[in-house]
């Protein structure tokens, strides 16, 4: 029963995943390079990358958050 229940859960996942992993995000519109910087400075914690999606008070922003953190250990 459990592994019937499996095969009928493991299809639609693996479709869902092959769907959204096909879906980039387009870094020529504005949309595209605001949700790349919240994965960038949210989900991988990559300020130097965010630095690369940003401009003006946001990178000035960036740069305060790098200086304050430089001195602190990150636990992995």
């Amino acid at each position: 029963m459990l592994k019937k229940t499996f095969c009928r859960l493991s299809l639609p996942l693996l479709v869902w995943a092959i769907f959204f992993n096909g879906c980039n995000r387009d870094l020529g519109t504005a949309q595209g390079v605001a949700e790349e910087f919240v994965v960038q400075h949210y989900v991988n914690i990559d300020l130097q990358k965010d630095k690369t999606y940003a401009v003006s008070l946001a990178l000035d922003k960036i740069n305060e958050e790098i200086r304050l953190t430089a001195s602190q250990k990150t636990e992995a």
